[in-house]
């Protein structure tokens, strides 16, 4: 009967006992909520929002890097990982293939030009332009039902600041959330557009039949919200 009980559980839902270790699927590339520290650990936003949830749920974290954006929701449904943390927006299509926490976090889109630009300042100027966007993000997703717009998509934002800086692409559209950072790199880089992202925020992606430890996940994070632990954390990387 134990056995029968095992494979059920494994068949059905995450059933994690105290103590138990997660397996966290991040892409430490998106800084400043998932990045690599100058001691090469993983660190950032998410990083310390879901150590706090595990500290909370007695769970102990296993981080697994190894796969790009595009690659943790197969790697999700592949039970290659348990949980996904990386800045992953709650939209309609990806809610078809797994569920979400409750949202932790909420963000806009923005669109960045140099400051010698003076042909851009809309998003309807875009047409015909060459733009930068994160591989696999909602402004990718958006900016694709325009075909008359080029898009350089990369894996790493980072990268492409770098290009808009030195004018090989024309504009750069992204999370609001990693503008501040990087534009302080860059003097010559400035916003021209705002809005909202079309997402209903960010949340840990699960897989569907992961009922007990969606309500446990949720649980803790609304006592984060209740004891400010959240908005501290939101304070402590100057997120928006």
């Amino acid at each position: 009967m134990k056995g029968l009980i095992l494979v059920l559980c494994f068949l059905f839902t995450a059933c994690l006992d105290s103590g138990e270790t997660l397996k966290i699927g991040v892409t430490p590339n998106y800084s400043p909520f998932e990045f690599k520290n100058q001691q090469g650990e993983i660190d950032g936003f998410d990083i310390e929002f879901v150590k706090e949830l595990a500290k909370r749920l007695n769970l102990k974290i296993k981080w697994v890097s190894d796969y790009d954006f595009n690659g943790l929701i197969p790697a999700l449904l592949d039970r290659k990982i348990d949980v996904i943390a990386s800045s992953l927006s709650i939209t309609p299509d990806r809610l078809e293939l797994i569920a979400f926490t409750e949202p932790y976090y909420f963000s806009k889109t923005t669109y960045l030009k140099r400051k010698d630009n003076t042909n851009l300042s809309n998003k309807t100027d875009l047409v015909g332009k060459k733009v930068g966007v994160r591989k696999g993000s909602l402004q990718e997703q958006e900016l694709k039902k325009n075909s008359k717009i080029t898009i350089i998509s990369l894996e790493e934002v980072e990268k492409l600041f770098k290009k808009l800086n030195q004018g090989k692409i024309d504009a750069l559209v992204v999370d609001n959330s990693i503008v501040m950072e990087q534009v302080g790199l860059y003097q010559n880089i400035v916003a021209f557009y705002y809005e909202n992202d079309g997402s209903d925020g960010y949340g840990l992606g699960l897989r569907k039949n992961d009922k007990s430890l969606l309500a446990r996940l949720n649980a803790e994070l609304i006592n984060m919200q209740k004891d400010e632990t959240l908005q501290k954390l939101i304070d402590k990387y100057n997120l928006p």
